[in-house]
């Protein structure tokens, strides 16, 4: 009788421990992990539809209303995306995530100040990250503030000099003040971090115009119209024909 009783209990136990990860694969935050996974392979319908799962299991997940908001916000559903980014927010007021997301669907729906206060809030609450830095650097330059456009983007390059998208808000930067150099030296360290960044060779094409360097604006151009930025070909035909 003892040893069926023991028998039993090693049964039990294994059926426990088969039940506890079953159950646990369908909790909204696994559902959330699945998402994450189909989000980084592009896959944002169905990514979504674990999402969905999740917030019906869930409706306090921060992580779920937050990568929801990004992938309404990918499908153009700009302001559906800003009620996810609201809800993240209403739940855990102290990530920086949501404020970052939803500064930018303000952005693109032409609320300047609004995006503004998100990226201020983003910058308080994760003062280490470069993205918080660059994109109110970014609205600082749409403002025409330059002076605090320059010191964001400066701080989100000392914290991620690899970014080759910071280095060329700098030089876009430079450029819109006229500081011919400034703005070639920039686009020429973004190329560096990414050699198929078409815009930042036509860009500095422009800039070496500027300066009379109509061999390496040339040059620029080429490559810019090699990867097949439109605007290329035309300013190849204007300034570069033989």
């Amino acid at each position: 009788m003892k040893r069926s009783i023991f028998y039993l209990l090693i049964c039990l136990s294994a059926l426990l421990f088969v039940f506890v990860p079953l159950s646990c694969s369908n909790s909204s935050e696994a559902f959330v992990k699945k998402a994450r996974e189909l989000m980084r392979e592009g896959k944002l319908v169905e990514a979504k539809e674990f999402l969905d799962r999740a917030i019906e299991k869930d409706a306090s997940n921060y992580d779920a209303f937050n990568a929801r908001g990004v992938i309404y916000f990918e499908q153009q559903e700009t302001a559906q995306s800003i009620l996810d980014y609201n809800r993240a927010i209403e739940i855990d007021s102290l990530q920086y995530k949501a404020f970052l997301n939803r500064g930018l669907a303000k952005r693109v729906l032409g609320n300047t100040e609004g995006a503004l206060a998100d990226f201020q809030m983003a910058v308080r609450l994760n003062p280490d990250s470069s993205d918080t830095y660059y994109n109110r650097g970014i609205i600082w330059s749409d403002l025409g503030k330059f002076a605090l456009a320059q010191k964001d983007l400066e701080r989100a390059r000392e914290i991620d000099a690899g970014d080759a998208n910071i280095w060329y808000s700098l030089g876009n930067l430079a450029y819109r003040q006229d500081k011919w150099e400034e703005a070639r030296r920039n686009f020429q360290e973004t190329v560096q971090r990414n050699s198929k960044f078409a815009r930042a060779y036509y860009d500095m094409a422009l800039a070496e115009l500027q300066l009379d360097k109509k061999e390496a604006a040339c040059r620029h151009l080429k490559r810019a119209d090699q990867l097949e930025l439109s605007e290329a070909a035309g300013a190849l035909a204007r300034y570069c024909a033989e």
